[in-house]
């Protein structure tokens, strides 16, 4: 909850954790025990969980300034990944869908200025008022501000369901730039050299 408070009253648009965090490794302790490190690690977990829900809730419900989250250094787990990267994708699908809405309606206002300008009688001007009808029922949507939205973080992937997702969102950000993943550190596992190259192509150099 207190997470999620931060969240909603942050005053700016950009929030860097590494900023407001102990570093790790300020005792000697994590150099020599697995258990320490493993404690240290499972909290940067939850740490880094708890921000990233609590970032992409306030969003969707327009209760925040905060549009750019940078979690570098913190353990990310790869479900967050994956709810990140579908959001990512989510808003590139909305960012269509209005872009076909525009052209549509632009279409549709074209042809009723010539319908206007020609002598047309009331039954071949009569489907109009079904575009009309057609006009009101389409709305644009967007589940996310209409901004510039930025998540930098540090990646470590494992599984290739998490791969798939990841390049989703990264082509999607090739696109419109709408809501980024920018990756600060980058170590893949078990993936093979080929899905490595792939997702090198895809990133962007800041």
């Amino acid at each position: 909850m207190s997470v999620l408070i931060i969240i909603n009253k942050w005053p700016y648009k950009s929030l860097k954790m590494s900023n407001y965090l102990s570093n790790m490794f300020s005792s000697l302790v994590v150099l020599y025990s697995d258990m320490e490190m493993g404690h240290r690690t499972r909290l940067g977990v939850k740490y880094s969980a708890d921000v990233v829900h609590s970032f992409i809730d306030a969003l969707r419900n327009r209760k925040t300034k905060l549009r750019y989250l940078d979690v570098t250094g913190l353990p990310v787990a790869e479900i967050i990944i994956k709810y990140v990267a579908t959001h990512c994708r989510l808003a590139q699908k909305e960012y269509q869908r209005n872009c076909l809405i525009d052209e549509y309606l632009q279409n549709v206002n074209d042809l009723e200025n010539l319908c206007d300008k020609s002598a047309m009688d009331y039954e071949s001007s009569a489907p109009s008022q079904g575009n009309s009808n057609v006009r009101n029922d389409l709305k644009k949507t967007t589940s996310l501000p209409d901004e510039k939205l930025v998540f930098k973080f540090d990646c470590i992937l494992q599984e290739r369901s998490t791969f798939e997702e990841l390049m989703g969102a990264l082509e999607a950000n090739a696109v419109n730039k709408r809501f980024c993943m920018q990756i600060c550190k980058l170590d893949l596992l078990c993936l093979g050299k080929s899905n490595i190259i792939k997702l090198l192509e895809k990133l962007e150099v800041e």
